[in-house]
């Protein structure tokens, strides 16, 4: 099943070579994975590829190279290779940008047409102990549960007006979404939801 702690370790890494936070020396330390793959059906970031391809590189020449030739030959591939992660990082800060227009322009719609809002945030993860257990397909499947009874106003969900949410992955966390959850505040007041 899909390691996300693993994939998230090795992204962090990838960066602080790029951005020149980690020498050589340090990256020596580090277990490469000349095993490592990616399963196509999934988009990864610019990072974990980079760090994919290199072990892939690294498999042909692996028997020819010494440990620390094997360190120096990724980290320098990842070297050549930074300028897609700050690409990359540049156009996700873009969709970033748009999607919290989106976002305000979506509020302030509902702001103007309802006298009383409530705003609840809600933040749903996967215990570590199971986060090994749920991949992305299973995690938007969860989501798709979630928003079909926001479209339903099934039980706690009745009065709701809109919401927003954002998927997001973290080392810790792992998958997780952070939900806006929007009800009309004339009807949902001094009350536990």
């Amino acid at each position: 099943m899909f390691n996300h702690s693993y994939f998230c370790k090795v992204d962090i890494i990838v960066r602080r070579v790029s951005e020149g936070l980690m020498t050589l020396k340090d990256f020596e330390c580090i277990q490469l994975n000349s095993e490592f793959t990616l399963d196509a059906k999934y988009k990864y970031s610019e990072a974990i590829d980079i760090y994919a391809e290199a072990m892939q590189l690294l498999k042909n020449k692996k028997e020819h190279l010494s440990q620390h030739e094997m360190c120096e030959y990724v980290f320098e591939y990842i070297q050549r290779q930074s300028k897609r992660i700050t690409d990359q990082d540049a156009y996700y800060r873009r969709c970033e940008k748009k999607n919290q227009e989106s976002l305000h322009a979506y509020l302030t719609q509902l702001l103007n047409h309802y006298a009383r809002l409530l705003f609840v945030r809600v933040d749903f993860s996967i215990q570590k102990k199971y986060q090994h257990e749920v991949d992305i397909e299973q995690f938007q499947d969860y989501l798709k549960i979630m928003s079909n009874r926001y479209s339903n106003q099934d039980g706690c969900f009745s009065d709701l007006q809109g919401h927003a949410w954002a998927i997001e992955e973290g080392l810790d966390k792992g998958l997780h979404c952070h939900t806006l959850l929007i009800y009309d505040g004339n009807k949902r007041q001094n009350e536990l939801i």
